[in-house]
């Protein structure tokens, strides 16, 4: 089915339900529109746009940039956080012993 063939029985069904077309005047009133050739290309360019808009939204790339499907990839199960720019104590650590009483100061303040 054309564009225009629909835009024609767009307005059949219209004017069947005892339907208007109404538009706007320059003084911000409605009004009637009654020329049949205007009212069928209104409904040919408003077709035309939804079915630009339409492929518009199927071609639009979808992005999903949720960060919780990286939960638990290091092994840890939990949310990877920032780490302040202090030294963190550890059983395992093996700093110089200058390190070590500024790591132990660090703790305990």
């Amino acid at each position: 089915m054309t564009q225009a063939i629909l835009a024609e029985d767009i307005v059949e069904v219209i004017e069947s339900l005892n339907g208007r077309f109404l538009i706007w005047d320059k003084i911000g009133y409605c009004t009637e529109l009654k020329d049949r050739h205007l009212i069928i290309y209104k409904i040919e360019v408003a077709i035309r746009d939804f079915r630009v808009k339409i492929r518009a939204n199927e071609t639009r790339q979808k992005t999903d940039s949720s960060t919780h499907r990286f939960v638990g990839q290091d092994g840890t199960g939990t949310k990877r956080r920032k780490r302040s720019n202090s030294i963190h104590c550890s059983e395992n650590s093996e700093l110089a012993d200058m390190e070590s009483e500024r790591c132990n100061l660090a703790c305990l303040g």
